[in-house]
Formats: C-alpha cells, sequence, structure tokens
C-alpha cells in the first residue's frame, strides 16, 4: 500500500445541488477536481493500464462511521463523459 499524503477535508456545499467532479490521469499524476478547482494531486500509486470508470458511494470497513454519520444514502448522476488528450 502507498500512502499519498493528505487530501483536502471540509470541503463545504457538496450537499447542495449539482457539482461537476473531473479527474485528469496522466503518466505522471492524477488531478482531482471539483467545479473546476483542483483540490487533490497524486504522483505515487498510478496506473499505467486501461480501467473502467464505477460510480459508487462504497468506503473502506474503518470510515463506515463517518459515512453514516453524515453521507447520504444515494446521489444522482447526470452524465459521465470521457476525453483522451489528442498526443
Amino acid at each position: 500500500m502507498v500512502s499519498v499524503g493528505p487530501m483536502k477535508s471540509g470541503l463545504k456545499g457538496l450537499n447542495e445541488g449539482y457539482h461537476t467532479f473531473a479527474l485528469e490521469w496522466t503518466p505522471e499524476k492524477y488531478s482531482f477536481f471539483i467545479d473546476s478547482l483542483k483540490y487533490h494531486e497524486q504522483t505515487v500509486g498510478l496506473s499505467h493500464i486501461d480501467q473502467y470508470i464505477i460510480l459508487s458511494m462504497e468506503l473502506p470497513e474503518k470510515l463506515e462511521g463517518i459515512k453514516r454519520a453524515f453521507a447520504p444514502d444515494t446521489f444522482f448522476v447526470d452524465y459521465v463523459k470521457v476525453y483522451k488528450k489528442k498526443k
């Protein structure tokens, strides 16, 4: 297992209205965005093979208590898009 460092916590307003979530995946890093603002970057533990998108609310067992405390039981997805950069 590889530690990738702390992610920002306390992101406010995510339970209100619709938001866009994005992942920019390059051979060097993953960059995570919410509403076009970068909130995390990861440079270790990267995958270099094709992957499938899975939309899930599943959390590791050790975080289940956190999920039950504040997370809703459902989420809505309007659409999913995948883009590939031209080489």
